[in-house]
């Protein structure tokens, strides 16, 4: 082995292979980190994936074989989900809220706050908007007396959409329930 370890070890790489399991392959070889996949470019030549390493947590993409791996973020939350526009030419995130990168890396911007790690963004068919889970209430925070908050059911959250660039929010749902689900997807778009 080179050092990394299987998934099932602490650290993680990103491997392909084909749909029958076989010709696994390791891309990232990496050593003292967890990546996570977060999907292939809509071309299939580019993977892109979160590696989060005991001094940072980045965005990176590498080419289908293994080359090219290239960082397109700085620091972002631990956690995130990720997804490519449709034409390939940017990446949406959850950074403790949606953030937008172009896929050389450039024009990094945050697009809303206030998001949920699950259920999003979503890239809408044409590329112009992005669906999302906003929550409604944030989680009952620890008092300031250190003793532990009650007891109280997950944070009631909504669908929303947006403009690709952030404009344009609107909330698409607003039911009495502790959540609304934790995503969406979109229809295909319909051809003429």
């Amino acid at each position: 082995m080179d050092g990394s370890r299987s998934a099932s070890g602490p650290y993680r790489d990103v491997y392909v292979m084909n749909a029958d399991g076989s010709d696994q392959r390791n891309l990232t070889h990496t050593q003292e980190a967890e990546e996570l996949a977060g999907g292939w470019s809509p071309d299939g030549r580019t993977i892109a994936f979160a590696a989060h390493d005991w001094q940072s947590n980045r965005i990176f993409v590498i080419n289908a074989d293994g080359s090219g791996k290239r960082a397109l973020t700085r620091e972002i939350a631990l956690e995130t989900s990720m997804s490519w526009s449709p034409d390939g030419q940017k990446i949406a995130f959850f950074d403790a809220g949606i953030s937008v990168v172009n896929t050389d890396g450039s024009g990094l911007r945050r697009v809303a706050r206030n998001v949920s790690f699950q259920g999003g963004p979503s890239w809408s068919p044409d590329g112009q908007k992005l669906i999302f889970v906003r929550f409604r209430h944030p989680w009952n925070p620890r008092p300031a007396t250190g003793e532990p908050p009650p007891p109280s059911p997950p944070p009631a959250a909504d669908l929303w959409v947006m403009n690709a660039d952030g404009s344009g929010q609107r909330n698409l749902t607003r039911t009495p329930t502790a959540s609304d689900g934790w995503g969406a997807t979109w229809a295909p778009s319909k051809s003429n």
